[in-house]
């Protein structure tokens, strides 16, 4: 989580909180679907690429190759 804010564009009586966040995209597989379990089908988010960065080398031990 890189930092919040208060939703200027939410009606009065109905605050919301901006979170920003960098996240790895595979981790965004299922989030959509557990944002909208979480906020009972009110919150919704946006994603744009930031930068690529080398997989840690534990994590690259758990990723499946293609099959050839």
């Amino acid at each position: 989580m890189t930092g919040t804010e208060p939703d200027p564009n939410a009606p009065v009586g109905m605050e919301r909180t901006v979170v920003h966040a960098e996240v790895p995209e595979s981790e965004l597989v299922r989030y959509a679907i557990t944002l909208r379990s979480l906020t009972a089908g009110s919150g919704r988010f946006t994603r744009a690429f930031a930068r690529r960065e080398l997989v840690p080398v534990a994590v690259a031990a758990t990723i499946r190759k293609p099959e050839d």
